[in-house]
């Protein structure tokens, strides 16, 4: 075995991880990045595309890392939101223009904005990218975190002022720490895949509140929406079976046809919905980030929009702290970060979980306060405004 020591170890380079790195990549720190998943088995079919929608706050961070402008040309902007309720009056459009942006948000290649990151890194000395590997074991040291790294053929010990814990809703980081969480589970399963358009989706995404849940329906680029359908687990093993025909069928009497007709269905996707949030986020030379952190229904559109600012936020400071040649990997600067950023988290994570209960309760009376709720979206601008406020920069 041979010894490593760096400034900051970052366990997991999914996007949260491989953003960070990003971000300090030209500090003088010395950075490795242990990832799991192998980058050569991330790949995608022509026509499936694993995508992640971005605020255009998000947009605003990409752009000061000066990495949007590689994903620019294949992003999709959304234009508009209509969010509607299955079988009940009351719809609420939100417009770009009204609200003074360039756009909503953008519906970027997840995979693609993995590549860009990955290939800037590895050319850099000062960060090393260890995958495929997984970590073993963690031991708080004098000086900060001892690890044991599994590689193939071989394990290896690093040592770190700073671990940053970017693994994942599972992670092992977390566990190996003994840092439990709090659980609520929605009883539900999210079913993603992309599907094929007749018409042209005219960069307008869809949210659509139906007996089953929520559907949401993001613009991709050549006639393609991403689908996010939130159902039951009879229902979600009802979708996994079901033959294209009959998938598209059940979809379309779900949606409508406020998209014209679908015309092909991806591979799908399923995985359990719920909220998990870390009981503790930072601990002397640690924090947590991302679904390690706090793991969000994706109803809203909210989760990494919520981690980049996370991210930009402790990049921001870290740098300042290295001027100030202060110690970032201490207990109280890591506890002021998670401090400054309660207010945010606690916030998106309110509004996500109440956005959830609301629209999935079947309590008689609800669906009219919903259709209530969506004709005062349209009719008070400011509502509509807040909830887009809620995903600009800090």
């Amino acid at each position: 075995m041979n010894s490593n020591h760096y400034d900051i170890v970052i366990i997991g380079g999914g996007l949260v991880g491989l953003s960070l790195a990003f971000a300090l990549a030209n500090q003088p720190l010395r950075i490795a990045i242990v990832e799991a998943i192998s980058v050569a088995t991330k790949t995608q079919t022509d026509f499936d595309m694993r995508a992640v929608a971005i605020s255009d706050g998000s947009r605003q961070i990409l752009q000061a890392l000066t990495i949007w402008e590689q994903l620019a040309t294949t992003a999709c902007p959304i234009m508009k939101v209509h969010v509607s309720d299955r079988g009940h009056f009351g719809a609420s459009k939100i417009t770009a223009k009204a609200e003074n942006l360039p756009a909503l948000g953008y519906v970027l290649n997840m995979t693609m904005l993995n590549e860009v990151m990955y290939r800037h890194l590895t050319t850099l000395k000062n960060i090393d990218f260890l995958c495929p590997a997984t970590l073993q074991d963690l031991q708080v040291t004098a000086d900060g975190y001892q690890m044991t790294i599994d590689q193939p053929q071989k394990s290896q010990q690093l040592s770190a002022k700073l671990v940053i814990a970017a693994d994942g809703v599972h992670s092992k980081t977390r566990q190996l720490l003994g840092i439990t969480t709090a659980t609520q589970d929605y009883q539900q399963y999210g079913v993603i895949t992309t599907v094929g358009l007749a018409n042209d989706h005219q960069h307008v995404a869809y949210e659509r509140f139906t007996t089953s849940g929520p559907l949401a329906l993001l613009p991709l680029p050549d006639k393609r929406s991403g689908l996010i359908w939130c159902v039951n687990k009879a229902n979600a093993d009802q979708l996994r079976q079901l033959t294209e025909r009959d998938f598209l069928t059940k979809l379309q009497r779900d949606f409508g046809y406020r998209l014209g007709r679908f015309t092909k269905v991806g591979k799908r996707q399923i995985f359990p919905l719920q909220l998990i949030c870390a009981q503790e986020q930072v601990r002397p030379g640690l924090l947590l980030l991302g679904n390690s952190a706090h793991n969000l229904h994706p109803v809203a559109g909210q989760g990494f929009n919520l981690s980049l600012r996370d991210v930009f936020t402790l990049a921001q400071r870290i740098i300042s702290a290295q001027q100030q040649q202060r110690d970032f990997a201490s207990y109280e600067f890591l506890l002021d970060h998670v401090n400054q950023r309660q207010a945010d988290q606690d916030r998106v994570i309110r509004f996500t979980d109440r956005v959830v209960k609301t629209f999935s309760n079947k309590v008689l009376g609800l669906a009219q306060l919903r259709s209530k709720g969506l004709l005062a979206m349209e009719l008070m601008p400011f509502i509509k405004s807040s909830i887009i406020n809620m995903n600009t920069r800090d």
